[in-house]
């Protein structure tokens, strides 16, 4: 599997003053949650993840085309990052305490 960035997802990370390494470490790090997000028909996720400072931030990524489409191996965008709500925080929390 392997995950590339869409340029717009760039600029919302240095907007956000997260270095790009930092969201890498989320998305190939093995502590991350993964949740399936909704969205038009879009085969998409997010990872729900701390940066290097603590920093709880949602990656948001869809799943590229290809010509495998049953394969469970696929390629993924990473399309936007955002801060987690509180109320997203206290969810990811309460999962890091089950882990």
């Amino acid at each position: 599997m392997g995950y590339h960035w869409l340029p717009l997802a760039l600029s919302i990370v240095a907007e956000l003053k997260i270095a790009p390494d930092d969201i890498a470490g989320i998305v190939y790090g093995t502590h991350k949650r993964v949740v399936p997000a909704a969205g038009g028909g879009v085969a998409s996720l997010t990872f729900w993840g701390r940066t290097p400072d603590g920093r709880r931030v949602i990656v948001w990524l869809r799943r590229l085309p290809g010509d495998c489409e049953d394969s469970a191996v696929s390629d993924y965008e990473i399309v936007a990052v955002t801060d987690m709500t509180p109320e997203q925080s206290m969810a990811f929390a309460e999962w890091e305490d089950t882990i």
